[in-house]
């Protein structure tokens, strides 16, 4: 996977550039610009296009990380860097695609009242202000400070996911809600998003949280950003010697260790997993966990996550 997400980057930056310097893209057959897809969403937009365009985002992407993993030939090139070797059932998969689309839906519904907030001058809150049309402006921002904006985006996104994360984790909520999720304990692309329809909107509640302080643009962002981040960390491929890489698959194998979507707040708390950092506890915990969707932990950071 850490081919895809950085060819979707790469793919965005193109597309922004052409799109700065062209005009729009279009999508073949279609009346969707793919700048307003990857980058800004205006406030006139019904609640019917920004579904649309969140579906078309998902779909084509999701898709794609799926057949290349997946399908032959990509799943016999690929299969030297997949975690565990088997692969998920396809009654799970039916269900990862039914969650994931209701996650969309949710994060459709929440971004078109972001849109509507704006509308009426609710949002931000600092209004037409000279900072933020000095520092917020999407047109004129610099690359410097375009950069840091988005650093700062970013790291409100990992703080976010990482607590709301280890909340899930507390026994009632992980039994009625989380559980649907580490269901995926052996994840794949469709993994990331599939989820009981209350953490769908915990999850975009990061974007749903910012957009009081930030333009627009910003906010909508990050909502397609939410959208894509979850492919890094449950395409069940990887690499046992980069932890960024194996971090997140760890923690649907393992079940109580590494709650953040990167490995900084786990290293911050104490909580990334290591072959000597557990206790009984924590062991104990984890061991119901993985009861609750039918599976036991084994030991050791590369073996597998069985079935009952």
């Amino acid at each position: 996977m850490g081919v895809v997400v950085p060819l979707v980057v790469i793919s965005v930056f193109a597309a922004a550039l052409y799109t700065r310097t062209y005009g729009s893209i279009d999508i073949p057959g279609t009346s969707i610009h793919l700048w307003n897809i990857i980058m800004v969403t205006s406030p006139q937009l019904n609640v019917i296009n920004i579904i649309m365009q969140n579906v078309v985002l998902f779909t084509l992407l999701y898709s794609f990380a799926y057949v290349l993993l997946y399908v032959e030939p990509g799943s016999s090139l690929f299969f030297p860097l997949k975690f565990n070797p088997k692969y998920p059932k396809n009654t799970l998969i039916i269900r990862e695609v039914y969650r994931s689309y209701r996650g969309i839906l949710i994060c459709s519904i929440m971004e078109y009242i972001t849109n509507i907030l704006h509308s009426h001058n609710i949002f931000p809150i600092q209004g037409d202000s000279e900072f933020m049309n000095t520092y917020f402006n999407s047109q004129d921002i610099g690359f410097s400070s375009l950069v840091l904006l988005f650093g700062i985006v970013y790291l409100w996104g990992d703080m976010h996911f990482y607590w709301t994360h280890r909340m899930l984790h507390i026994k009632w909520f992980y039994k009625y809600v989380h559980k649907e999720h580490h269901e995926s304990y052996n994840p794949d692309p469709w993994s990331g998003l599939s989820m009981h329809w209350f953490e769908s909107a915990v999850y975009f509640s990061s974007a749903f949280l910012l957009s009081p302080f930030v333009p627009l643009w910003i906010s909508s962002l990050l909502y397609k950003g939410l959208i894509i981040f979850p492919l890094e960390g449950h395409s069940g491929y990887g690499s046992w010697n980069m932890e960024g890489s194996h971090n997140h698959y760890i923690h649907h194998s393992k079940f109580n260790w590494n709650y953040g979507s990167s490995p900084l707040w786990d290293h911050l708390m104490g909580t990334n997993y290591s072959d000597t950092n557990s206790n009984r506890l924590t062991e104990k915990e984890a061991n119901i966990q993985a009861a609750l969707v039918g599976c036991q932990i084994s030991k050791g950071i590369k073996n597998e996550t069985k079935e009952k």
